[in-house]
């Protein structure tokens, strides 16, 4: 990541790397390939620190530090994986009141010709606040303005023995739910299990499916929130991780979604309106 200065816009001075990636040992005739490939760096102060965020091969990356304003150096102290799923290229900006939102890319899993044949690619991410807790590590909300999109609270239709469950007449929900106690969250469609998420606070990881991560022991998240908006999954556990999934298999009226929890805390679940009529989630 290069450091330029310019006093009007037009005319630009080269300082230094204020960044750089990891050897990865490779030798070949393109330099770029002998480490790692950065898109889309985004660098802003954030509280009493700054972070830096690059996407490389398919993931996000997350650093926040020191940046030294009169030598124009940054030096990292933490990093993570920002997105654990279907989260690409995101670029952030400063709100009238303060705020830092992020917006991120939800790229497609399934295979080329069927989004060619559904004639789109591709969605936005709801926004995302950014923020760093007491460790240093960075910290990410859904806006409050989502909240305006709630509609009316979805009753369970049926609950027993530790499972909630609902029948979905529409692919626009938020599900709210206790993160204190070890959950599995499964999506079926017509009966057919289609995607399944299980935390265990205890040993502090997430499963998804063949995906399988750890939750620092100093997040301790005290809620899950789960967006689902058509073929779109957007999870967060507590304020410091996220899981974006992609489900093309639901379809409204014939999905259910089930909270196993042995949690006594009931999970509320309410609809969430679209923000626009005429758009594409198929």
């Amino acid at each position: 990541m290069l450091l330029y200065r310019s006093q009007d816009l037009r005319l630009w001075k080269y300082l230094h790397k204020l960044a750089e990636g990891k050897a990865n040992g490779k030798q070949s005739a393109n330099p770029c390939d002998s480490g790692e490939m950065w898109e889309c760096p985004d660098f802003f102060p954030l509280g009493d620190r700054h972070c830096l965020l690059y996407s490389t091969e398919g993931k996000v990356i997350w650093t926040t530090g020191h940046y030294d304003a009169q030598t124009h150096r940054y030096t990292a102290q933490h990093e993570g994986v920002l997105d654990r799923g279907a989260y690409y290229a995101p670029k952030s900006f400063l709100t009238p009141d303060g705020r830092r939102i992020l917006w991120g890319w939800i790229q497609e899993t399934r295979p080329q010709a069927e989004f060619e044949a559904a004639g789109w690619s591709g969605v936005m991410s709801l926004p995302r606040v950014l923020g760093v807790d007491a460790q240093g590590r960075l910290t990410m909300t859904p806006a409050v303005e989502v909240d305006i999109l709630r509609g009316a609270r979805i009753m369970p239709a049926t609950q027993k023995n530790g499972v909630w469950q609902w029948n979905l007449p529409a692919l626009g929900c938020e599900l709210i739910l206790s993160a204190s106690e070890p959950t599995t969250v499964r999506l079926r469609t017509r009966g057919t299990p289609v995607w399944k998420l299980r935390f265990d606070p205890a040993q502090g990881t997430v499963n998804c499916g063949e995906l399988k991560f750890s939750v620092p022991a100093s997040a301790s998240p005290s809620s899950m929130r789960v967006f689902l908006d058509g073929s779109v999954l957007e999870t967060f556990i507590g304020a410091g991780e996220a899981l974006t999934s992609r489900v093309y298999a639901l379809e409204p009226g014939k999905t259910q979604l089930e909270v196993e929890a042995s949690s006594t805390s009931v999970p509320m679940l309410v609809a969430l309106l679209a923000i626009s009529q005429d758009r594409m989630t198929h």
